[in-house]
């Protein structure tokens, strides 16, 4: 491991989602306040929603990271209904996505699969290669664990 990946390592071990999670979700918090209680263009408007929901999605990668799949789950729920509000595809294929590899750690297959192809279809016109390998390899780790053998 070069000396970067290894700091890297260390901080993530020092500094993990149960220890930053709870700073994230304050944050996520004031943003949220800030949007209920301010006074903007709707144009400022959608970018404050658009950094809550990206806030959220993060906030729920820390409680993933901390083994709390509820909350996990909760900050991804909030997070993809920012992303059905804004009509922002790009998001939603990550909450998606997230959402599909949780239900794998909690041997919930079927979801698991309708989030990765819900995600993979939305994802379709615009996603890199890459990230499109990640949503079939959770499609096929439900597909496994739901014994499909195509």
């Amino acid at each position: 491991m070069n000396p970067e990946a290894l700091s890297r390592r260390r901080s993530d071990d020092r500094f993990d989602g149960a220890t930053v999670g709870p700073l994230a979700a304050a944050h996520l918090s004031r943003v949220r306040r800030l949007i209920d209680t301010g006074a903007y263009p709707e144009t400022i408007g959608r970018q404050l929603r658009f950094i809550s929901g990206e806030t959220a999605e993060h906030v729920g990668w820390l409680a993933f990271d901390a083994g709390d799949h509820a909350r996990a789950r909760a900050y991804w729920t909030q997070a993809s209904e920012t992303a059905a509000e804004l009509r922002d595809d790009s998001p939603g294929v990550l909450v998606l996505a997230s959402m599909a590899l949780l239900e794998l750690r909690e041997k919930q297959p079927r979801p698991a699969l309708d989030h990765a192809r819900r995600a993979a279809e939305l994802a379709a016109p615009w996603a890199p290669p890459s990230l499109l390998s990640i949503l079939a390899t959770r499609e096929a780790r439900a597909l496994a664990m739901l014994g499909d053998s195509a």
